[in-house]
């Protein structure tokens, strides 16, 4: 399996080796992958979908980030199947004898760059929201990334993350990975709301020297903000939409998902009255 048909694919031993395609490369590489995967889980079984439909992102993750080092930890980590290709497990994809060799999900026992043994549900955004913890507390300064899914964000253990995560005021990177795509139907108001952040076209609008992405449906509303002396409040139409608050001597963005607000607007007093929001 591992002959010509996979040239790109036979390059890549390592993420160093990743590191040093081209785009075209890396094009290929994702083609290569999925006729992997699709014949590997043919034969055994396994999650398809959600790892078919990762490949790319997992690819652009080793690729900007540098694992071990940097820690990505997956949610329920069934779509790790292309991670598992490209930090030194292919062959475990490539020959069929070998294929009941690997874990179906990470597990830190097989290989360095699994970060956890998982297997359940809404549990990254707890267990890198740990991991950036214990770096801080240790004055290192690796990446965190938690990856998770649509349907696993609306779990509880990943909230309370989220609630969390806000208070750490360090470098967490969350992705979320919406596919809209579950075991079961997604029900309930977080998915009607992911559903408008992907629909929703954006305009980048410059303010002082400042860009900010916004909604097209809110370029022409009115803008204002309200200035205290530990709190920027910003409404529009005079509703309120974000909150800024000082917290331990810095300010921090308290956004209001309803309203889609994607940008951290680091001069709110710029937007005052400004013209571009009329």
């Amino acid at each position: 399996m591992s002959g010509e048909k996979y040239n790109t694919l036979e390059l890549v031993n390592s993420i160093s080796d990743l590191k040093k395609l081209n785009i075209d490369q890396l094009i290929s590489l994702s083609n290569e992958i999925r006729e992997v995967l699709i014949n590997r889980i043919s034969i055994t079984g396994g999650h398809f979908g959600s790892n078919l439909g990762i490949i790319e992102l997992t690819i652009a993750l080793h690729y900007v980030f540098s694992s071990p080092i940097d820690k990505i930890v997956f949610d329920v980590s069934h779509q790790t199947y292309t991670h598992k290709i490209l930090t030194g497990r292919k062959d475990l994809f490539l020959n069929e004898s070998k294929f009941n060799l690997s874990s179906g999900f990470t597990n830190y026992l097989e290989n360095i760059n699994d970060c956890f043994t998982v297997g359940h549900t809404s549990s990254s955004i707890a267990l890198a929201l740990g991991l950036a913890k214990s770096r801080d507390l240790s004055n290192k300064h690796y990446n965190v990334i938690s990856l998770i899914g649509d349907g696993s964000l609306s779990g509880g253990i990943a909230f309370e993350a989220l609630s969390n995560a806000a208070l750490l005021n360090s470098n967490f990177i969350i992705i979320i990975n919406d596919n809209e795509m579950s075991i079961a139907e997604n029900h309930g108001s977080i998915y009607s709301i992911l559903e408008k952040l992907r629909v929703d076209k954006y305009s980048t609008i410059s303010v002082d020297s400042c860009r900010y992405s916004i909604p097209d449906r809110l370029v022409n509303k009115v803008i204002d903000c309200k200035i205290y002396s530990n709190d920027v409040i910003v409404f529009w139409n005079n509703e309120q939409v974000a909150h800024h608050k000082k917290n331990h001597g810095k300010f921090q963005w308290v956004i209001d998902i309803n309203h889609y607000i994607t940008t951290l607007f680091r001069k709110p007093h710029a937007l005052v009255n400004s013209s571009a929001f009329k």
